[in-house]
């Protein structure tokens, strides 16, 4: 009994009225006084309850007088416990019920008035936001709690009519009072609940935002493709238009009707890719055939003897080799993809065999053409040629370890730093088609370290002939 009477003398000094019904001593202490015959708890803790309600709905800044009464009436009430005066403490907590109940009751009306017209003013632009294409089922909830708010305010306004009748007895008048004050909270949660739907709506416009813009990027990329394909301005010019309509719309935030104008674009593009893709891949696959037999025979014409006596040479046809093989495979590959009608996997195959069979032709006129000027670079992995007016040319080393742009722009015989490579690839865009990506033994041209540049000396060299004609 000593402690609790400690305990009490203690919290006598302590009680704060801004924290007094949250106060965790102030709990723990109830608890201790459990014992204590006469104890208002349930009263005590109706009030803390009411007066938090009152807190969440905003009523210390709308009815700020009944509820700064309420307030101190349950510090009066806390400090009457202190003093093991529950009488006088439980008139005070059921006073501080009363006075809260009344804040509440004179905030209400332009509370939820507030609540429910922002919540209607989120409906109406999420409606014009297309929300319900875009998430029906979270615009279906915030319609439904919309119209729930609106009936339990109604539900509520009928009883806070009836217990406001003067004959009706008392007993009867603050059970309406609570239940109707119980349907505005619920009034007000329904209308709460619309801004965080609105939110999670945001962020799903959003997403779905990105993935218009993916299709349109896509729907371009499809487009690029038929035309490559070989298809005709009149079978392009539907799809072009909708890609063109899809944009304007995505710049002006409608992404709902750009994602039907998109999609589509696609559906157009993808049925004539579809017709288009097996004759494209009969077609290129002959391309590929025939580079890739004028590579291998001028492999076979220019790996002799003599050729093998030169150090340099010799590097560069056993680079050749490799890239014949390969080339090879490709083909074959491409040719066995077709018969099996998986015309996007052969039509890459025939690509890469193309790009190969390039890469060995361009390297004949290295083996056929080399002079003084061609030197080994400085880990004896590559070569570089001094071609004039500060161009070089480079052969791309062997795959152990993999060259790349930035390593062969980082070589003391090239910039000397690998921050230059932009320069090297937009000079070779026409042979490298992923930067990322370049193969053994292929040829790139070198610009000269500063300044703007055009083409490389020679650009009409046998080199380019050679590609040009096989292409």
């Amino acid at each position: 009994m000593m402690k609790i009477k400690k305990e009490i003398s203690k919290m006598k000094k302590s009680i704060d009225l801004g924290k007094v019904f949250l106060l965790p001593q102030v709990l723990s202490i109830l608890l201790l006084l459990h014992c204590f015959d006469g104890l208002p708890q349930k009263e005590l803790a109706e009030a803390r309850l009411i007066l938090s309600f009152a807190e969440e709905e905003d009523v210390p800044n709308r009815n700020a007088e009944p509820y700064s009464e309420a307030k101190n009436n349950l510090l009066e009430a806390h400090k009457y416990v202190a003093d093991k005066d529950f009488g006088k403490a439980k008139q005070l907590a059921e006073n501080a019920i009363v006075k809260a109940m009344e804040a509440r009751e004179g905030s209400f009306p332009g509370y939820l008035d507030l609540l429910s017209q922002e919540a209607n003013k989120l409906i109406i632009l999420m409606e014009d936001r297309a929300a319900e294409i875009i998430s029906p089922d979270d615009f279906q909830i915030a319609k439904e709690s919309y119209d729930e708010g609106l009936n339990k305010r109604k539900e509520g306004d009928s009883k806070s009519g009836q217990y406001k009748d003067k004959e009706l007895e008392e007993d009867k008048k603050i059970v309406l009072q609570r239940k109707a004050h119980n349907d505005y909270r619920e009034a007000a949660l329904s209308f709460k609940k619309i801004t965080k739907i609105e939110t999670e709506f945001r962020n799903a416009i959003i997403s779905h935002s990105l993935e218009v813009a993916e299709s349109i990027k896509l729907a371009k990329l499809e487009r690029d493709k038929a035309q490559l394909y070989g298809a005709s301005k009149k079978q392009l010019l539907e799809p072009t238009s909708k890609i063109a309509e899809a944009d304007k719309l995505y710049s002006a935030k409608n992404y709902v009707k750009a994602g039907e104008a998109i999609s589509s674009a696609r559906d157009s593009l993808l049925a004539l890719l579809t017709a288009m893709e097996p004759l494209y891949a009969k077609k290129i696959l002959k391309k590929a055939e025939k580079l890739v037999a004028k590579a291998s025979k001028h492999y076979a014409k220019t790996d002799s003897s003599e050729a093998r006596e030169d150090a340099i040479k010799s590097k560069a046809l056993d680079a050749v080799k490799t890239q014949v093989i390969a080339a090879e495979e490709a083909k074959d590959t491409a040719i066995s993809l077709l018969g099996e009608e998986n015309y996007a996997d052969s039509i890459k195959e025939s690509e890469n065999a193309i790009l190969l069979s390039k890469t060995i032709i361009e390297q004949f006129s290295l083996i056929a053409s080399r002079g003084g000027n061609a030197l080994i670079t400085s880990d004896g992995k590559g070569i570089v040629e001094d071609i004039g007016g500060g161009w070089k040319r480079y052969t791309v080393r062997d795959k152990n370890p993999s060259d790349c742009l930035w390593c062969i722009a980082a070589r003391p015989e090239v910039y000397g730093s690998g921050l230059l490579w932009n320069r090297i690839h937009k000079v070779n865009k026409n042979k490298i088609k992923d930067p990322n990506v370049i193969h053994p033994g292929q040829i790139l041209f070198i610009p000269p370290r500063k300044g703007d540049f055009g083409n490389p000396p020679g650009g009409n060299s046998e080199t380019e002939t050679e590609v040009k004609a096989g292409s």
